[in-house]
């Protein structure tokens, strides 16, 4: 089963820098900061209320784990994906309105060593988690990546897995990694025919999506 990426291509750096990265089989882990959710880094401290009578409780111990936390959210890196390329929205919010294009990855959901990623990092999957209230902060999970895994409601037409990891910035992925790409119903034929030149070069299937005149759907025909 393949992961799927999301893809604009608005502008010519855009572009010529993801080209890039996919010829020199790397890929790329946003910081948080670059996220389009201003909720990223918000977790509940609700419960903090609990131990108002325990000041030497809260500064010895949550303080400090708080600031560990924090801490670690400025050098995570996050790669969103999903399990299917043929949500609408999708296609409309990430790849700039069928402009863009979609990647699959030969990433197996389920082994996370299969990725081989670089030695020194450290990578986790896990499945977004949709609720109506951020974390608690006192959950106090084993990994400060389940800090991470949750976001409202409002975001789970996404079905996210995030792949997350110790250090944000390019990875090396194997070089078979990307099984396919899939083009844009409106995408322009610069941007078609530089991906078209890549998927050549690097032996990936191409397909052309179309949108159906019988459904709410798009058709995907292999080009390459």
């Amino acid at each position: 089963m393949g992961l799927f990426k999301f893809k604009s291509a608005k502008t010519i750096e855009d572009l010529t820098r993801d080209i890039q990265t996919m010829m020199n089989d790397e890929i790329w882990f946003s910081g948080i900061e670059y996220l389009n959710d201003p909720f990223e880094k918000v977790y509940s401290t609700k419960t903090f209320e609990e131990y108002e009578s325990s000041d030497q409780v809260v500064t010895d111990f949550f303080i400090p784990h708080q600031k560990n936390v924090d801490e670690y959210f400025n050098k995570v890196g996050i790669l969103s994906v999903c399990e299917e390329n043929t949500n609408l929205v999708m296609w409309s919010h990430y790849s700039d309105n069928h402009k863009g294009y979609c990647i699959e990855y030969n990433f197996d959901s389920n082994i996370i060593n299969k990725l081989n990623f670089e030695n020194d990092d450290e990578v986790f999957l896990m499945d977004v988690e949709y609720k109506d209230t951020p974390i608690d902060f006192l959950s106090l999970p084993s990994n400060f990546q389940f800090y991470l895994r949750r976001k409202s409601k409002l975001w789970e037409y996404e079905n996210e897995l995030r792949y997350i990891s110790s250090k944000k910035g390019l990875h090396k992925i194997p070089s078979d990694a990307i099984k396919a790409i899939y083009l844009g119903a409106s995408i322009n034929e610069i941007v078609k025919q530089t991906i078209l030149k890549l998927c050549t070069d690097k032996k990936i299937n191409l397909y052309q999506s179309t949108v159906s005149k019988n459904s709410y759907a798009l058709i995907f025909e292999k080009i390459l």
